[in-house]
């Protein structure tokens, strides 16, 4: 599979972890839990896609 694909994948189910607990931990702010997630998702991309093109494509 293609390593962006697998990142983007990824970076979707940590934002999406991430919106679940932001949501429990400042009561239902869904706006201040949205920014939360894209942060912690665009993070988690670049961190899985470099990771993964490291070790992959040697």
């Amino acid at each position: 599979m293609n390593t962006v694909f697998i990142s983007f994948v990824f970076a979707i189910g940590i934002g999406a972890w991430v919106y679940g607990k932001f949501q429990r931990s400042n009561g239902g702010l869904t706006q201040r839990s949205l920014v939360g997630a894209a942060v912690a998702g665009i993070m988690a991309f670049i961190v899985f896609l470099t990771l993964s093109n490291m070790l992959l494509n040697r």
